[in-house]
């Protein structure tokens, strides 16, 4: 089911500065900056050994990334894996009685199809799922 990491991501108040520090952090520039609209967000992407390192500015402040950075700052969002089958992968979560934010795949940051298991299921983490559709999917 798992495959592997895909990303960790952090959410910031302040994106350009984040991602300038991160920058000089990671001695590279970011390889992927994109606005997700229905998401509401602004995404940077640096990839680390194959691991995406995300950082994600809320552009709507009634959003719960909004709220979240809020009430703790720039701070961990969530951790995402890859998965073979996105709609198998959820509707196994869901037969094991485990809450499903998405019951349906949406698209991400990547273009890729994703989905969120809600963080009362997971001991308080919010999991992201990933179906990687691109080259790298095997990376």
């Amino acid at each position: 089911m798992i495959k592997k990491f895909n990303h960790i991501s952090i959410a910031v108040s302040d994106l350009s500065k984040s991602k300038k520090i991160f920058e000089e952090i990671f001695n590279k520039k970011c390889d992927m900056e994109v606005e997700v609209s229905d998401q509401k967000v602004k995404v940077a992407m640096f990839n680390i050994g194959g691991v995406l390192f995300e950082i994600i500015q809320p552009t709507d402040m009634d959003t719960s990334i909004a709220q979240f950075v809020d009430n703790r700052g720039n701070a961990l969002h969530h951790i995402a894996f890859s998965v073979d089958d996105l709609q198998k992968t959820i509707e196994e979560y869901i037969k094991k009685g485990y809450k499903m934010i998405d019951q349906k795949p949406r698209m991400g940051a990547e273009g890729n199809p994703i989905a969120f298991m809600h963080p009362k299921s997971s001991d308080g983490i919010l999991i992201e799922f990933v179906e990687e559709k691109g080259e790298n999917k095997d990376e």
